[in-house]
């Protein structure tokens, strides 16, 4: 099957930082086109952002953070400017502004699969959120801020994306009063990573561990960090014991992030429902994001998947195991 070629913005955005278009190496356009290219200090990843997913302020803020972390010394992704010194570019069609561009270092190590993971791994994934929660309650940004959780959630587009599911959408009417009760039950709020999973951490031949792709940061319960990095390792292995997972998962991630951070607001039905949220949340955008020619066998099973749980309301991980750990 041949690679993908970058498309006409990538190649125009690759000059900006001494790339030549030619160089690039597309590795995916999901809701950003990510592409790779080498340089003698070695491979850029660069990325072009359409604006009705990132508006150009809210990339900035991005790697308004990303600077700022890294100032602290925090293993995280490393921005890096165009020529001209600017951190975020504008790319037009038209005259209109289509996307921007903005570029990282590319961090050191590998993806590794969870069932790769050991008790020391989710033990530093803890401990390296809970330093990124610590330096944000401390922190205002400088220009522009991320946006509140809420306001990109798609638990209201459930009718758009299963217009003929009734099932699914009385779920999501059942599920909204218990989102919406958390934006006052959980007023501990900042600005959070919000997708920290084992494909946005790299983990090198040191063990440690590198945080990429704030592309979800927003401002929402910091108690929503923890519940989105434990609902990777169990909802990518279905054929586990959720509680057994949660377990081994939970107690040295929560080990590395009490002995940095405070503990965020919130127990474990508050837990619950985050996690309720993100799989309808990923069962809706998946239907609104992916063209149907895209849709493989492997999507449409985790799809089905994420629509049954919903419509069931059954629960990730069982609240008696969630009351161990938050309660």
């Amino acid at each position: 099957m041949p690679t993908p070629t970058p498309s006409p913005l990538a190649r125009r955005a690759a000059p900006l930082y001494g790339l030549h278009p030619d160089a690039l190496e597309r590795l995916g356009a999901f809701e950003s086109e990510v592409l790779q290219a080498p340089t003698a200090d070695g491979e850029i990843i660069l990325k072009v952002i359409d604006v009705n997913h990132r508006s150009q302020d809210q990339v900035q803020a991005e790697i308004d953070w990303l600077l700022a972390l890294r100032e602290r010394d925090l293993p995280v992704a490393q921005p890096i400017p165009t020529l001209t010194g600017r951190w975020t570019e504008p790319l037009d069609v038209e005259g209109t502004h289509a996307a921007t561009a903005v570029a990282y270092r590319k961090s050191p190590g590998e993806h590794r699969r969870y069932d790769a993971w050991n008790d020391d791994h989710a033990r530093k994934l803890g401990t390296l959120l809970g330093q990124l929660h610590a330096h944000t309650r401390n922190w205002t940004p400088p220009g522009p801020t991320r946006p509140d959780w809420r306001d990109v959630d798609v638990l209201d587009q459930a009718a758009t994306a299963y217009p003929d599911d009734d099932a699914m959408q009385n779920a999501v009417v059942r599920l909204l009063p218990h989102a919406n009760a958390l934006t006052t039950r959980l007023p501990d709020v900042g600005l959070v990573h919000a997708d920290a999973h084992a494909w946005n951490v790299l983990i090198d031949h040191h063990d440690t561990l590198t945080l990429i792709d704030f592309d979800d940061a927003i401002r929402a319960p910091y108690l929503h960090d923890l519940a989105i990095a434990l609902y990777y390792p169990v909802a990518t292995r279905p054929d586990e014991p959720a509680a057994r997972t949660a377990e081994r998962f939970l107690g040295p991630f929560l080990e590395g992030f009490d002995a940095v951070a405070p503990r965020p607001h919130g127990n474990s039905e508050d837990v619950a429902t985050l996690l309720a949220m993100r799989i309808a949340d990923l069962a809706i955008a998946v239907h609104l994001t992916v063209p149907p020619g895209d849709w493989t066998d492997d999507l449409r099973t985790t799809a089905t998947r994420l629509r049954d749980r919903t419509v069931t309301q059954h629960d990730l991980v069982p609240l008696a195991t969630l009351r161990t750990f938050f309660d």
